[in-house]
């Protein structure tokens, strides 16, 4: 398991003085959008929902969801690949025509309609036929072979397997999960337990408030986020409620649109897309009424996937463009964050109309350097910030190491016993300080040594060792903590 620290909530954090949180946001490519609607099963939006993985031997492939026909789009997933994750070639694979168009990049669609597909690589076994899983939301009409067991809702989730991200069997899904999940599905794999997270958006009813019925009894519905389990990607259990919004957001004009995750070391970052209600306007559907309005992306931690806590006071981590932008009314996140070398990518999709204007989706991206979605520093300039890790249990080989800016600053690091005592050879004066530096993973030392020549000389017991960060006008992002505790304990919240 990865040991990276992430410090976006304070699990690890025993003690901190004078510090600050501040989120970074990531800097979109002045190449945006960077795939456009080019064919005519891309005439009404391109959606980041499917995946972006790297390519053997080099580069990027993308899934992607297209369709055409405005609300009632037909819906198909796409495939494309790149050699630099900015510049995409549609792989023009099947001979079955479009619209008279062939060849085409469909990978599966339009019958059935294959709304918000995630792709992920296999996790829990290692079958060759079945190194990709795809997962995506459709609807009854597309089966009427499965009417007598397609029952209550109009919607279901289906899954599929494939030995090369081409050809997925079976060719229209296995039946997984009931509901309407028409927002990007999120899946990672919990090694903890053994299984795979889905994150699922749902919707509830406004009680106990009803804040906009229509004229004639239409009702409103209010987004929320819930998550399934498997063991092996066929057999979920029932979605459960993880994460609604409350007074802060405005609920219920304040709503969760999506939840992408990403598991980083013992982290879920999730990206929390709300969407704000600005108004509600009649629809086709005589008893609904459409939400207008706009997103947010902040961002959210857990520790085990189902319990999650927001960032750095709800600052909005990827906002929208400015008026007249590509991406000035609306912005989805792919479901999660692609990590290459050093920099961090997150595709995602947007618009510049409103939703009842029927907008017309796009494809673009943005970036962080590695692990950079937060700045730990002084609140006060003039005065050292201070961070006290809980005791760690190092490894005989550990080495610490620190995602810093220290450019016009200074960084120290001290160890001390569990107690609190200094660790003799190992205090703030005995640091190699670190100045003048802007690194991602820079080592830490006390003259030759590392942490792991403390084990041993930690005069309390039980022998663990704390890690003290002193940061003088500097940032600390991310930390590489060589411990041998997991955290945290695993939970069990039902299995597939």
């Amino acid at each position: 398991m990865s040991s990276i620290e992430l410090f976006l909530d304070n699990q690890r954090i025993s003690w901190e003085h004078n510090i600050d949180r501040q989120l970074n946001q990531p800097v979109k490519s002045e190449d945006n959008p960077i795939l456009k609607c080019e064919y005519p099963w891309e005439s009404s939006f391109l959606a980041a929902y499917g995946n972006v993985l790297p390519r053997d031997g080099g580069g990027f492939r993308i899934w992607y969801h297209s369709g055409s026909g405005g609300h009632t789009a037909d819906k198909v997933l796409c495939y494309a690949e790149s050699d630099d994750g900015i510049n995409w070639q549609r792989k023009m694979i099947s001979k079955e025509p479009y619209e008279g168009v062939a060849p085409t990049n469909i990978l599966l669609g339009p019958k059935p309609a294959i709304a918000v597909p995630c792709v992920i690589e296999n996790q829990h076994n290692s079958d060759p036929n079945e190194r990709f899983l795809l997962m995506f939301n459709s609807y009854t009409r597309d089966y009427p072979e499965l009417a007598d067991v397609m029952t209550g809702p109009k919607r279901w989730c289906f899954v599929a397997t494939s030995p090369d991200g081409i050809t997925w069997s079976p060719p229209k899904g296995q039946l997984a999960i009931p509901g309407k999940a028409d927002c990007p599905i999120s899946i990672v794999w919990d090694p903890a337990n053994g299984r795979y997270i889905a994150f699922l958006r749902g919707t509830r009813d406004p009680a106990p408030f009803d804040p906009s019925c229509g004229p004639n009894g239409e009702s409103v519905r209010v987004r929320y986020c819930r998550a399934a389990v498997s063991n092996d990607f066929i057999h979920w259990s029932d979605p459960v409620e993880i994460l609604r919004c409350d007074e802060v957001d405005n609920d219920p004009f304040g709503q969760i649109q999506q939840l992408a995750v990403t598991r980083r070391g013992a982290q879920y970052v999730g990206l929390l897309s709300l969407m704000h209600v600005t108004e509600y306007l009649r629809t086709e559907e005589q008893n609904l009424l459409m939400e207008e309005g706009i997103t947010e992306t902040q961002l959210a931690v857990s520790r085990d996937g189902f319990r999650w806590d927001r960032v750095a006071n709800r600052q909005t981590f990827f906002p929208l463009g400015v008026q007249g932008q590509w991406d000035s009314a609306w912005i989805a996140t792919q479901h999660n964050i692609v990590y290459d070398g050093d920099r961090m990518l997150f595709y995602y999709d947007a618009s510049d109309r409103p939703r009842s204007d029927i907008p017309q989706y796009l494809i673009g991206v943005a970036e962080l350097p590695r692990d950079r979605f937060q700045a730990l520093q002084p609140r006060k300039l003039h005065r050292d910030g201070v961070i006290e890790t809980k005791p760690l249990n190092v490894v005989e080989d550990g080495d610490l190491k620190l995602n810093i800016n220290a450019t016009r600053g200074r960084v120290d690091v001290e160890l001390v016993d569990y107690d609190g005592a200094t660790i003799e050879g190992f205090s703030r004066a005995d640091c190699n300080a670190i100045e003048d530096r802007d690194d991602l993973d820079i080592s830490v030392r006390w003259g030759d040594r590392t942490i792991a020549q403390a084990i041993g000389m930690a005069a309390a017991r039980p022998p663990y060792i704390r890690v003290r960060i002193y940061l003088k006008q500097a940032s600390l992002f991310a930390a590489d903590l060589p411990d041998e505790n997991s955290w945290p304990a695993p939970c069990d919240y039902g299995s597939g």
